[in-house]
């Protein structure tokens, strides 16, 4: 016994030397930065949970009453609940009673502060025992932690943000005189929106509608939730109420609602609500639906969050006011189905309440597949990606002595920090070629001019631009403008000055720029440039990226394989309102920006077909299967896969002229394991004549969800590569159809996955395509072209990885693994300090519905999947995981021992558990590299400290963390279902 202490001890001194200065460098980074509260990987408010009330033997009592009765139920003393678990006093601090029919609830907050103090430290633990026990509390139905939703933030420049004045001293004054009046908006006449050139119009049919005087119907309703509108922007009507543009809604922030949905702090609501409905004006653009009545639902801070009640508060509020359309360009990453509280409510709201729901699919497309945004992912909204515009709103700079040149920004570029000049400023190139590689990648010479009261400019490429803006700063510059590089994709609007030293940047086509470049050598680099403000913008070819899925557009499908997103809309470079402060108008990039085009354009669609009674799900059929394809390509050769673009991108037009109604929208053909490659297909012809059909179909780009194997790389690839298989087997039950006028008729559909390589099949292929739909009348000048998405994965969800078991992150030492309170790693059986905090760290390569960090003794280890030994592990290639779980190498014999016991008892529930320092049973995404600064990667800790511990552990006893993760589609009943791994064994010491 003496010995194995001693060895215990031995192994703990060598344990407590080996801390990873990599490891703690990087914690010591992240400490640094305000990391919000999460569980499940979603960021929450502290101690709020949103609770739903209904069912038990109180559910036929009324409803105000019940919930007064649960409401004190749970302000009572700490008391044990049914299902055995003790729960701490709350305070209702909202209650959602605006439609008890959909969602009767409130929200509650913790008021024992000891519990307050865990929660704030991120104990997702103790979020886990709150809610096991509030689903113990007799008329509870549901229940979560009050999440943190945020607007699908919309790509632009933050850097020129003017001073705060209630009017625009740039605005066009006899714009403002035109359209504003106190009271109510003087509306512009149909023929104020003819020969609409707008290119997103263009683009998408909007214009053809236009151009005909189709403006939406004042009995349409459509609702926007979002950050608050300045609605004094002409542009926007000029004010709120009966009479005006924007005629109803309020300010949802507070707990009695706000008259007004009025900001002055944010510009995201502002241009969401311009993109639906703004109103004719000289600067070249409009809404997609001014003629129909417009909401807006102020939900969002200034910085574009919100806890999720407010948002489901405004949605209930929304179906009160009897809306027809809602738009919601607001979300989380999620990864799954039904599984937060908007979801829950966007589905009731689109199957009960008849109402057509938009949602933002995300800007999260640098992330890669499998990382599905809510509430997008809800079985009865409307996902909406984004497609590039045709042509590119620009501002117009005049140079001098040659003209006019625009530029790419968010708002004119504002040179309030550079000294005031009547005659525009001088301009300094970098370097005087265009054929510079690295241009200002390197400190400038000592020879560059201060630069201070000049407009920089620099070539981009070779390092990241915030080296060009720096280097720039470091010579005085405040204004800069970075061109582009030929057959790059456009510099978006968003560019940022950040902390590089510079005030503002704006970016230049390649063509731009080397005009500029041209008569800036012309003359001997004695040209100025001025900016002039308030003027309309300039629009540009894009001849990079024109009609193309935005690269930032969020990709499908969900873990279910739900597909994801509906469709597409136009989502970047959107010239819409602004606030009066930021100039009136302005330029951002999104999905948030798509989203609220389809919600005018869903408002278009039901102001022309009033008659037909058309649900939400026939909207979404018709404006997906009548959208356009896009391709991967200008040469449009290949069609871009489903699970980017959905149907493709809207064609409002097409739409509302197509008579027949598909079901399902989509065809989603599940994984080899549940396959569902036979589906049946129901055409319903409203027309008032038979209508003929051929059915054909159209392949979509395949790609791998991995760039690797992924049983030794783990990792969903952020960039997918394409890959060529052979083409899908598909046949038909007929593909000649005749349907009777207001009859349905059926037709069954087989599509077998493509032929992959062994090579391909490791990497999980995701391929799509079209079912294609081809309807004529006996009169050949009606004819109808739909068509039908599908996508498969050839692969079984439960081959996919779901713990990272590499050493990608910190090098030397792989995941799951302890650590001290120091960032000291426990790489070796030892002890552990009865007072000291440990914190177990994992990854999630993909998401679960379920999973576990448990204390157990170390004679009841069981077989597990990812090896004891965390450090030495090739990152990431060479960290293949276990084809069938064997046992750990703990180096205790009391392991191996158990290996015959531990695999003849296959279930979850035949491990015996010491004590839980996690379970996490809401289902949880994928952590991610691509968006999270500094270190551009998340991780799921586990913090926990032995003799604070809600269970007892013995000093004299060895024990072992146990970590389980739930396999996608698996049973969660058997240990087989589970990718697992145990510490080495430990021992406590005082």
């Amino acid at each position: 016994m003496l010995m194995a202490t001693i060895r215990v001890w031995l192994a703990f001194a060598v344990f407590a030397q080996v801390a990873s200065a990599s490891f703690a460098s990087i914690k010591a980074a992240q400490a640094e930065r305000n990391v919000p509260v999460t569980y499940a990987r979603q960021e929450i408010v502290p101690g709020s949970f949103l609770i739903e009330v209904g069912g038990g033997s109180l559910s036929k009592r009324d409803g105000a009453a019940h919930l007064s009765r649960i409401l004190s139920h749970l302000a009572s003393p700490r008391s044990t609940v049914d299902n055995g678990t003790s729960l701490p006093t709350f305070s209702a601090t909202r209650q959602l009673t605006a439609r008890p029919s959909l969602f009767h609830g409130a929200v509650i907050e913790v008021d024992d502060l000891n519990v307050l103090e865990k929660l704030a430290a991120g104990g997702e633990s103790t979020v886990k025992e709150i809610l096991q026990g509030l689903h113990g509390v007799e008329g509870v139905e549901r229940a979560w932690p009050l999440r943190v939703l945020r607007g699908a933030a919309p790509l632009r420049m933050s850097t020129q943000r003017r001073a705060e004045t209630t009017e625009s001293p740039t605005f066009d004054a006899a714009l403002s005189a035109s359209l504003a009046k106190r009271g109510a908006t003087n509306f512009p006449p149909p023929s104020a929106y003819a020969n609409d050139t707008f290119s997103p119009h263009v683009m998408t049919g909007v214009a053809n509608l236009h151009n005909q005087g189709i403006l939406g119907s004042s009995d349409v309703k459509v609702a926007v939730i979002d950050s608050g509108v300045d609605y004094l922007n002409p542009i926007l009507g000029g004010c709120f109420g009966p009479g005006c543009l924007i005629s109803f809604g309020g300010d949802y922030m507070i707990d009695s609602p706000g008259p007004t949905p009025y900001t002055d702090c944010s510009d995201h609501g502002t241009h969401v609500t311009g993109t639906v409905a703004a109103l004719a004006n000289s600067y070249g653009f409009s809404g997609v639906a001014p003629g129909v009545q417009v909401g807006h639902y102020r939900v969002l801070d200034c910085d574009k969050s919100a806890p999720e009640d407010r948002i489901v508060n405004a949605l209930l509020a929304a179906a009160n006011d009897g809306v027809n359309v809602i738009n919601l360009s607001t979300g989380s990453r999620i990864g799954w189905l039904d599984v937060d509280p908007t979801q829950l409510v966007v589905e009731r709201l689109t199957t009960q309440q008849n109402i057509t729901i938009t949602v933002s699919a995300g800007n999260g497309g640098a992330a890669g597949p499998f990382l599905a945004f809510s509430p997008a992912s809800s079985i009865g909204a409307i996902s909406v990606g984004a497609v590039n515009v045709e042509q590119l709103p620009a501002f117009p700079a005049q140079v001098d002595p040659f003209g006019v040149l625009p530029y790419l920004s968010s708002t004119p570029l504002n040179t309030t920090n550079l000294p005031t000049s009547d005659n525009g400023y001088p301009v300094y190139f970098t370097s005087t070629t265009s054929a510079v590689t690295g241009d200002a990648c390197d400190s400038l010479p000592s020879s560059t001019p201060d630069l201070s009261a000049s407009i920089a400019i620099v070539r981009r490429g070779g390092c990241p631009l915030e080296t060009k803006m720096s280097n720039l700063a470091a010579k005085g510059a405040k204004v800069a403008l970075i061109y582009n590089t030929p057959d790059a994709l456009n510099l978006t609007t968003d560019l940022e000055a950040g902390t590089t030293g510079l005030a503002v940047v704006a970016s230049l086509r390649y063509e731009e720029g080397t005009q500029l470049l041209q008569w800036y050598n012309l003359r001997s680099g004695n040209i100025r440039i001025s900016f002039p403000q308030g003027m309309a913008p300039i629009f540009i070819e894009d001849n990079v990226s024109s009609g193309l899925v935005w690269s930032l557009s969020n990709w499908g499908p969900t873990f279910e394989l739900f597909g994801q997103p509906s469709l597409a809309g136009p989502g970047s470079n959107i010239l819409s309102t602004v606030r009066l402060n930021e100039g009136g108008f302005g330029v951002f990039s999104g999905t948030s920006m798509s989203a609220p085009f389809l919600a005018g354009c869903a408002g278009l669609l039901l102001s022309q077909r009033k008659s037909d009674g058309l649900s939400p799900a026939d909207v979404r059929a018709l404006l997906t299967t009548t959208a356009s394809k896009r391709s991967t390509t200008h040469d449009k050769a290949t069609i871009e896969t489903v699970l980017r673009q959905g149907g493709g991108l809207v064609q409002v037009d097409k739409a509302i002229s197509t008579r027949t109604i598909v079901s399902p929208f989509e065809l989603m053909l599940n994984d080899t394991a549940f396959s569902a490659s036979t589906q049946m297909i129901m055409l319903r012809n409203t027309n008032a004549f038979p209508m003929q059909y051929n059915v054909s179909s159209s392949s979509a780009q395949a790609y791998a969800a991995y760039e690797n194997n992924a049983s030794t790389d783990p990792f969903i690839s952020l960039k997918p590569q394409s890959i060529s298989p052979q083409a899908e087997q598909i046949s038909f039950s007929t593909q000649h159809i005749t349907v009777e006028p207001g009859q349905t008729s059926a037709f069954t559909v087989t599509i077998l996955p493509p032929t992959f390589s062994a090579a391909e099949l490791a990497r999980f292929p995701l391929y799509s395509g079209y079912i294609d739909i081809s309807g004529h009348s006996n009169d050949p000048s009606h004819a109808e072209e739909l068509h039908i998405p599908y996508f498969g994965l050839a692969a079984a969800m439960r081959d996919m990885p779901v713990l990272d078991s590499t050493a990608k992150v910190y090098g030397e030492v792989a995941y799951p693994f302890i650590t001290s309170d120091n960032f000291t790693i426990f790489d070796a059986p030892g002890a552990l300090s009865v007072s000291q905090e440990f914190t177990v760290l994992l990854r999630l390569a993909a998401g679960t519905r379920f999973f576990s960090v448990d204390v157990i003794l170390s004679s009841d280890a069981p077989p597990t999947t990812i090896p004891t030994q965390r450090r030495g592990i090739p990152s990431p290639n060479g960290s293949r995981r276990r084809d069938t779980p064997t046992a750990t190498e703990a180096g205790s014999t009391s392991l191996h021992a158990n290996i015959a016991r531990a695999t003849s008892t296959p279930l979850f529930d035949a491990t015996p558990i010491v004590g839980t320092i996690a379970r996490i049973a809401l289902p949880s995404h994928r952590d991610y590299f691509a968006d999270r600064a500094p270190n551009d990667f998340t991780e799921r800790q586990f913090p926990f400290i032995p003799n604070r511990a809600a269970f007892q552990m013995q000093q004299s006893v060895q024990y072992c963390v146990l970590v389980r993760a739930l396999k996608i589609t698996a049973d969660p009943t058997l240990a087989s279902s589970y990718e697992s791994w145990v510490s080495y064994p430990f021992t406590l010491s005082s």
